[in-house]
């Protein structure tokens, strides 16, 4: 049985990598281990101390209150249509999350490792994936737009009264409350 933790280096699945050393804790592998590249070597273009400002989006929860809170078909489309968007200069939530997985399908190229091509091809997979799903979305949300339509109007909330409450042991009433509660509408003149 092992009691010690291996730091390696290099490619695991590939004939290039080399065992570092065993160590007596996870710290002490950890700084036997090659430095992590700078940030930016992904894209040199890209430094951590150089963004650009991000633009205020529209958050999933606020989508989905949205649709939750819809009373026609055309607001449920609306706000389906904007999940979607596609354009370049305002794009939609699910771009972002394509966008997402061909940066990580580019960082596991970049990995240099059998592993990491796996995972590159995973990760693209899940991208073209996506993008059918919006396609998919976006024509379903324009049906759901050209339908007329509004919730029924027994789905519409109201109020519901609640039963009155037993009264705590030991309470006093309030001040002009029969200690028995309302009289039914029966017995009342």
């Amino acid at each position: 049985m092992f009691e010690d933790d291996m730091a390696w280096a290099g490619d695991p699945d590939g004939p290039d990598w080399r065992v570092l050393g065993a160590y007596d804790d996870v710290d002490a592998a950890g700084r036997a281990l090659p430095r992590p590249v700078p940030p930016g070597v992904l894209r040199p273009e890209a430094a951590r101390f150089d963004r650009p400002a991000l633009e205020p989006e529209v958050s999933l929860q606020e989508l989905l209150r949205d649709i939750t809170e819809a009373p026609a078909a055309g607001d449920v489309a609306e706000t389906l249509l904007l999940t979607a968007q596609t354009d370049p200069d305002a794009p939609g939530p699910m771009l972002h999350l394509r966008e997402l997985l061909h940066t990580a399908a580019e960082f596991s190229t970049a990995m240099a490792t059998v592993q990491g091509g796996r995972l590159t091809a995973r990760f693209d997979s899940l991208a073209h994936q996506l993008g059918c799903l919006i396609e998919h979305l976006r024509t379903a949300a324009e049906e759901l737009g050209a339908t007329v339509a509004v919730l029924p109007p027994h789905r519409t909330p109201r109020p519901q009264p609640q039963p009155p409450r037993p009264a705590a042991p030991g309470a006093t009433p309030p001040a002009g409350a029969s200690p028995r509660g309302p009289l039914p509408a029966a017995r009342r003149r």
